[in-house]
């Protein structure tokens, strides 16, 4: 019978068995720093994972909340546009419009404007306006943020898709009006 200090892994033997038994053989022939070293590497990158998931973890997004579209047929539109329009939808009666600027220490609030009124066109159309105001702010980062609004004011009896015109004719999208 042989006898030898390593381990010989059988055909049979798992990767799992094989590399456990790698190790001990490396702890058997002195080389407990490299094992050592080795152990120290996988316990250290396992930690910082961990940490960064549950700091991601731990982020919550906070509910958005679902103002009125203002309809004044009067309504002077402020000509000045301190953010960009990145995508907007509809679901139902909301309209949800994904916005930057910059800012994030200051007061930002966002208000959607409508006169009210149909364009004659097939299919009709609204024109809206999002104006954005701000309190107290110093800083420069960029802040991307989701606004939703309840547009069900501007439903017409008769009127099953509407488009409606977001600051201009360039941002259009149809609205099924259900």
């Amino acid at each position: 019978m042989k006898t030898n200090s390593f381990y010989e892994p059988s055909v049979t033997t798992s990767v799992v068995e094989k590399f456990y038994h790698l190790l001990l053989g490396y702890a058997r022939n002195d080389n407990y720093l490299l094992f050592s070293c080795l152990l120290f590497v996988c316990s250290c990158s396992g930690t910082h994972k961990s940490q960064a998931n549950s700091k991601a973890d731990s982020i919550q997004e906070k509910p958005v909340e679902v103002k009125k579209v203002i309809v004044e047929p009067a309504h002077a539109v402020s000509e000045e546009k301190n953010y960009t329009i990145h995508s907007f939808s509809t679901e139902g009666d909301v309209l949800s419009i994904i916005v930057t600027y910059k800012g994030g220490c200051g007061t930002h609030s966002f208000e959607l404007y409508s006169n009210g009124f149909l364009k004659k066109s097939l299919p009709p159309q609204v024109d809206v306006f999002l104006e954005h105001s701000k309190e107290n702010e110093t800083c420069t980062e960029e802040v991307k943020q989701t606004l939703k609004f309840d547009i069900s004011a501007l439903k017409k009896p008769g009127y099953n898709l509407i488009v409606i015109n977001i600051n201009s004719a360039d941002n259009k999208l149809d609205w099924k009006v259900q």
